[in-house]
């Protein structure tokens, strides 16, 4: 079963995406299989791991929108990069935020459920996007851990304390060491 690893924080340009893409490259050197999913409209974590590969016949919009079980292991691309894998994020994925649609905060662990990925991968790590809507709540449900990242100023430790007031509400409890409990552990 993947371990499925969220990072985020309400601020954006905190180094996020960087952090993702280290994470994931320092996970394959020590032979761990990676996936990454881009869950973030502006979609810079795609562009690095395909370069100039714009294109895709399904990205983890598609699988997130129409949220039918398994769909998500049909979004799984191949990178530049050895050892890791990609769900390709597209600026549709804002929509999600916009649209009227059921449940949409379980749709991304819905689109897993049966996929595959959990089991093919040994670590699953999503890049949120800089803001508490759907597409980080989607990632917060699903995952068993998060990670925020922050710079060493005020407006970026002020959107930690809002991420993790969200994380509080998503998990409903947190542990005495500290760490978050999973629902899925």
């Amino acid at each position: 079963m993947a371990h499925v690893i969220a990072v985020g924080n309400r601020k954006g340009g905190v180094g996020k995406t960087s952090y993702v893409l280290n994470l994931a490259n320092a996970l394959q050197i020590v032979g761990c299989r990676v996936l990454v999913g881009d869950l973030d409209p502006q979609r810079n974590l795609t562009d690095v791991l395909v370069g100039s590969q714009t294109e895709f016949d399904l990205t983890i919009f598609d699988a997130v929108y129409n949220e039918q079980a398994g769909t998500l292991g049909q979004v799984v691309v191949s990178t530049d990069f050895e050892g890791i894998s990609l769900l390709p994020g597209d600026e549709q994925l804002s929509r999600i935020e916009a649209e009227n649609l059921m449940a949409p905060e379980q749709r991304l662990r819905n689109a897993a459920d049966g996929s595959g990925v959990d089991e093919e991968y040994d670590v699953i790590l999503l890049d949120m996007p800089p803001a508490l809507g759907r597409l980080t709540l989607n990632g917060l449900i699903y995952a068993n851990e998060t990670r925020v990242v922050a710079d060493a100023e005020a407006f970026s430790v002020k959107g930690v304390v809002k991420y993790l007031e969200l994380v509080d509400r998503v998990r409903g409890v947190r542990c005495s060491t500290g760490r978050w409990r999973s629902p899925r552990s």
